[in-house]
């Protein structure tokens, strides 16, 4: 047996075993699952609470007016009962996620985050870069070049923790989202009148700002042994496009 077959051999037994050694942690990360489940429930139950409240408001109007005024006059208040409490519910609902949800879903995502991060060494990882997000959802990402596996903890894979080998991945590729904020301010001009002193001319100008928000995403596509089709996953990068470029470019070199 010459010294090539040797070093192929010492290195397919090598994977082998890495595989084996992951393959005990693998399964659904239920923890933080039940954190974004339990979350979210919270974020819709005081939604529709909001928006039943305000629905109950608007029925007891409708029927107060239909026995005092008649049909006619109860879905003409009716319809606009409905135009204002929309309103309401909007702003109030739109208050309620900047000032309560928001606060609340950062502690608990970024709990659920760190937990993540700190169960890598758990899992026999050594890695060399690692991604790790809280927004929208918690998750990580973890590239061990030393053992050539990606592991991966997402909502998109419904926190199934994946331990991926170079052979399961198909391809990675970087993909971004723009969108274009535009804010405009109206300002007025200071004039002299005759016999009036000055005034101010209310909308005489008028300026637009723009502003580019571009996020990066991660796609990766992979299929496992045994599974029926390929599978992806979507990985956060924010703004940091280059980190994004950095690790699909490194997921690449784990391939070759």
């Amino acid at each position: 047996m010459t010294w090539r077959r040797l070093l192929t051999q010492s290195h397919t037994e090598e994977n082998q075993t890495t595989a084996l050694s992951f393959s005990q942690y693998e399964g659904r990360d239920d923890a933080t699952a039940s954190v974004v489940q339990r979350t979210e429930l919270i974020a819709a139950i005081i939604s529709f609470t909001l928006l039943g409240l305000l629905a109950i408001f608007v029925l007891i109007a409708f029927f107060s007016n239909l026995f005092k005024q008649g049909i006619g006059h109860a879905l003409i208040n009716a319809a606009l009962s409905l135009l204002v409490m929309g309103f309401i519910f909007l702003l109030i609902n739109r208050a309620l996620g900047a000032f309560v949800m928001a606060p609340y879903r950062s502690v608990q995502y970024r709990g659920s985050m760190k937990k993540m991060a700190q169960s890598l060494p758990g899992y026999g990882l050594q890695p060399a870069l690692v991604h790790q997000w809280h927004t929208p959802n918690p998750g990580v990402i973890a590239l061990d070049t030393q053992n050539g596996v990606l592991f991966i903890n997402a909502r998109s894979s419904d926190y199934q923790r994946l331990f991926l080998k170079s052979e399961d991945i198909i391809g990675v590729k970087v993909e971004r989202e723009s969108e274009v904020h535009t804010t405009t301010t109206h300002g007025g001009s200071l004039a002299v009148f005759s016999r009036m002193g000055f005034g101010y001319n209310f909308g005489s100008r008028s300026k637009s700002k723009s502003v580019v928000h571009e996020r990066a995403f991660l796609e990766i596509h992979f299929q496992q042994p045994g599974a029926a089709a390929p599978s992806w996953v979507a990985i956060p990068f924010g703004e940091a496009r280059r980190d994004a470029d950095s690790m699909a470019a490194a997921i690449q070199r784990l391939k070759s």
